[in-house]
């Protein structure tokens, strides 16, 4: 399990996993100038733990603000690395995570058992503070424009350099998930992240990219509404990481 560092512009950092569980859910440091702010904590906490050990080396000072960009597990099972830090998300999201994250979280330990002593190690760390629309945090912003991935996504925006962390609302090079969300809804919101012409993503599972993700992103997704469970995958979707999550997400859409 690993993550690897990357320099996307000036003052912003994206952790890229490997994918190897538990590096699972990419996740960001941001140097906001009087403040550092680590943006989602992985799967991992032993992770989460390095992450805030580079954060405090890049910007010689320790973490002052962590972001849970949604309830998923895999952006915010790190958080209890960060206890002593304000824990930021929409209140929406403090409420999954504290109900079906919790839930999730006990199943995964039954199911699991001693196969992942880390899961076990795990202490759901719920975060301490929301936010409704928007959080001015002068250099970012950290926003959400409603339900689209799940019932309530938050992403940062920082304007200065152009810059995108994504979370979930934008995965490239990858099969999205969305049977915790509203696809059509989804859509919409990717149309109003496009207008804000960000030079680069940082995407919540994948490498990092530029603005011209954010229509791929769409594109499946349109394209995921027209078909029916059981059709083929198109073509463009062959080298996409994870292809089993293709169908669960046909059967899914067509449950609702």
């Amino acid at each position: 399990m690993n993550f690897e560092l990357f320099d996307v512009a000036d003052g912003v950092w994206a952790a890229i996993v490997d994918d190897d569980l538990p590096a699972v859910g990419n996740a960001a440091i941001v140097d906001l100038g009087d403040e550092t702010l680590v943006f989602d904590t992985t799967l991992s906490f032993q992770l989460a733990q390095r992450l805030r050990q580079d954060a405090r080396r890049l910007t010689g000072r320790d973490p002052g603000m962590l972001v849970n960009s949604h309830w998923h597990g895999d952006h915010m099972l790190g958080n209890q690395s960060f206890t002593d830090v304000r824990i930021v998300s929409t209140a929406r999201t403090k409420e999954l995570i504290e109900t079906v994250g919790a839930q999730r979280l006990d199943a995964n330990k039954a199911t699991y058992g001693e196969e992942a002593p880390e899961l076990h190690a795990i202490i759901l760390t719920p975060p301490t503070e929301t936010f409704d629309d928007v959080l001015d945090l002068g250099r970012a912003e950290l926003l959400t424009y409603g339900g689209g991935h799940t019932e309530s996504d938050a992403f940062l925006w920082i304007p200065d350099v152009a810059a995108l962390l994504a979370a979930d609302l934008v995965v490239i090079d990858n099969h999205c998930w969305v049977g915790d969300g509203d696809a059509k809804t989804w859509r919409r919101i990717l149309s109003r992240l496009d207008e804000l012409d960000a030079e680069t993503v940082v995407p919540g599972h994948g490498p990092v990219g530029t603005g011209d993700d954010i229509a791929l992103m769409d594109a499946y997704l349109d394209e995921l509404l027209r078909l029916e469970p059981g059709a083929p995958m198109p073509p463009e979707f062959a080298d996409l990481a994870h292809s089993e999550v293709f169908e669960r997400n046909l059967e899914a859409l067509r449950a609702r």
